[in-house]
């Protein structure tokens, strides 16, 4: 009688268990199938689409102070200026070379200065450190006012090439006080392999006050 019954129980529970395995299987398949369409049929959209995923950062330098005499009177402010980076990343190939073209044009560059962009973005791109290229390098330093507008005529051209707009000290004091208010100037390349938090075209004070304050 007890056997019996354990029979009609397993019958009972074997139509569940077909049930429930042809789900498991069901959404296995499902499960499949959707793989294959991402990384077979699509892996390729979604990769490009991985690497346009990011975020630009720039680095935008701070207003310096300005430096009086007790009489309130300005002896060093700031005057407004634009420098101009480009980011690896977004050109490669030909339109890098197209880039480079319209900046030699547009800053009437020199051989020289279009050889150092070259390189500067070659040695981008050969970084161990992916995240390089997303650098944004100097191209050239306090452009004036009308190559300014060319180059924001042309922005939808260039998309890697970035207007940054940069204070540089002024001195309006007289030459006499030079040895208290000192002076600034570029980083070097020594500088820059000693302190990793430096980039080229950054200004840095040398003496007097610049010294002291102006960093």
């Amino acid at each position: 009688m007890l056997v019996r019954r354990d029979f009609d129980d397993i019958r009972e529970i074997r139509p569940r268990a077909a049930l429930g395995a042809l789900i498991v299987v069901c959404a296995m398949l499902v499960l499949v199938v959707r793989l294959y369409q991402l990384q077979i049929l699509r892996g390729e959209d979604y990769v490009i689409q991985a690497f346009a995923n990011f975020r630009k950062s720039l680095f935008v330098p701070a207003d310096r102070g300005l430096i009086k005499d007790r009489r309130g009177r300005t002896l060093v402010d700031n005057r407004p200026s634009f420098d101009v980076f480009m980011t690896p990343a977004f050109c490669k190939g030909k339109e890098r070379d197209d880039v480079i073209g319209k900046l030699r044009e547009h800053l009437q560059l020199t051989p020289e200065d279009v050889e150092r962009i070259k390189a500067d973005y070659q040695k981008s791109w050969l970084s161990r450190d992916k995240l390089e290229r997303f650098k944004p390098f100097l191209v050239e330093l306090d452009i004036p006012r009308d190559q300014v507008d060319v180059l924001e005529a042309h922005r939808t051209e260039m998309s890697c090439v970035n207007l940054i707009p940069t204070p540089h000290r002024a001195y309006r004091g007289s030459a006499s006080l030079g040895h208290v208010l000192g002076y600034m100037s570029e980083v070097t390349p020594d500088e820059m392999d000693d302190h990793p938090e430096y980039r080229r075209g950054q200004t840095i004070g040398r003496r007097g006050s610049a010294r002291r304050w102006a960093r």
